[in-house]
C-alpha cells in the first residue's frame, strides 16, 4: 500500500480489532507476490446513525500491474464483503474529483459519486498528501 501512495491506517483498525474490517488482497499466483488491495471497516461508533455504513477504500494497485482494471476488481471484492460478510446497509467511498482513474473505479463498481457531498482531513497546512 505504502509503495502506490497510500498510507495504511493504524494495524489496530487494519486487522479488525477496533471494529469489523475486511480486507481483499490479489496476489501473482507465480510469485505470491501482493499486486492489488482494498480494504472496508465500520468508522461510526455505536451510537451513530450511519453505524451499519461501511467506508470502503484504500485501493492500491501495483504500478507495473495498473490499467488491467485490478483495482475495479479488488474494490468490487471488498464491496462484496462489505456487504456479505459484513452486513454493511450501505457503503461510502471517497475520491478527489481530480482522481479520475479513482472516480471511474468507485462508479464501475456500482456506486454513484455526489457532488454535493464534501470530506475533509484535518493536517497541518505544510503536510504533504498522504494519497494521490
Amino acid at each position: 500500500m505504502a509503495e502506490c501512495g497510500v498510507a495504511p491506517y493504524p494495524t489496530q483498525v487494519l486487522s479488525g480489532g477496533l471494529c469489523p474490517a475486511a480486507f481483499a488482497v490479489l496476489s501473482k499466483p507465480e510469485d505470491g507476490s501482493i499486486v492489488a488491495t482494498a480494504f472496508s471497516y465500520f468508522p461510526y461508533n455505536r451510537h451513530s446513525t450511519y453505524k451499519r455504513s461501511a467506508w470502503a477504500g484504500l485501493v492500491a494497485v501495483r504500478k507495473d500491474m495498473r490499467g488491467r482494471g485490478l483495482g475495479a476488481f479488488v474494490n468490487a471484492l471488498v464491496l462484496k464483503k462489505a456487504v456479505e460478510e459484513m452486513g454493511a446497509e450501505r457503503v461510502q467511498e471517497f475520491a478527489r474529483t481530480s482522481n479520475i482513474a479513482s472516480c471511474r473505479m468507485i462508479e464501475h463498481c456500482g456506486l454513484s459519486l455526489r457532488s454535493d457531498v464534501r470530506s475533509g482531513i484535518a493536517q497541518p497546512a505544510e503536510a504533504a498528501s498522504f494519497t494521490r
